[in-house]
């Protein structure tokens, strides 16, 4: 399944600059991405056409976030000084 890199950009920076926003009003981070996740993934069930369509989201999710947590690591070191 291809994603349109737009769309996920522009949902990346969306949820990020919420995450921030609410780090920055002292929310709890745990009950933010618990509560974030929880709603993504009740979305994303509901919605996905059938189980196998919604199990590959997830699986192809975890593993593009796993890899750009990865080069956003290795970005991070090469950068601190």
């Amino acid at each position: 399944m291809t994603i349109n890199q737009r769309d996920f950009e522009k949902t990346t920076t969306l949820v990020n600059s919420l995450i921030d926003e609410l780090e920055n009003d002292d929310a709890d981070l745990p009950a933010v991405f618990s509560a974030a996740l929880s709603t993504i993934m009740i979305r994303l069930i509901l919605d996905a056409p059938n189980a196998e369509i919604a199990k590959d989201l997830i699986q192809q999710s975890l593993e593009r976030g796993a890899r750009l947590a990865c080069i956003m690591e290795q970005q991070f070191k090469e950068t601190k000084h």
